[in-house]
Parts: structure tokens; sequence; C-alpha cells
């Protein structure tokens, strides 16, 4: 059985006990598993529990989440920006561009 599988089963068995402390464990690893299979999992275990502090995880991971996206997407198009003024540059160094 392969370590991906027995997280799994042990997420499995840790959503079947309602404790304070299983749904500790399984908000962590929907937080920062390496592996996103296992996080999914997690994720959907925590879903399924429909307590109050299981939604605010999944609020915080989805919030965390869009934050991550937006940053991605600024710091894409800060480098758009720059490379483009960069070779606007070099065109009109070149005397192609003036």
């Amino acid at each position: 059985m392969t370590t991906i599988r027995v997280k799994e089963n042990a997420l499995f068995v840790l959503s079947q006990s309602r404790s304070t402390e299983a749904r500790d464990l399984i908000a962590s690893t929907a937080r920062s598993s390496s592996n996103p299979d296992v996080q999914l999992r997690a994720v959907r275990y925590l879903g399924a529990m429909r307590t109050p502090d299981s939604q605010q995880t999944l609020d915080d991971i989805y919030r965390f989440a869009v934050e991550q996206t937006a940053m991605s997407r600024g710091q894409f198009l800060e480098l758009t920006i720059v490379l483009i003024l960069v070779l606007e540059l070099v065109l009109f160094f070149m005397g192609i561009m003036k």
C-alpha cells in the first residue's frame, strides 16, 4: 500500500470520528498537504462534516487560494510589462523604433 493511500485511509478514519482533534488534523491536511490528491480528499471530508468550524476552514482555504491566484496573475502581468519595456528599449537603441 502506498504512502498516499495510507494517508487517504487515515483521513477517512478521522472523518468518521467527528472529534475536534480529528477535524483539526483534516483541516491541517487540507491547508498544507504536499500532495494535491490527499489535500483534495481532506477538503471533501471537511465539506461532508458540515460544522461551522469546517465551513470556516473551507472558506479560509478558498480565500487563500483566490488571493494566491490573484498575486500570481499580478506578477505575470508585471513581468510582461517589464519585458515589453525592455524590448522597446532594445528596438529604440537599434534604431528600429523611433
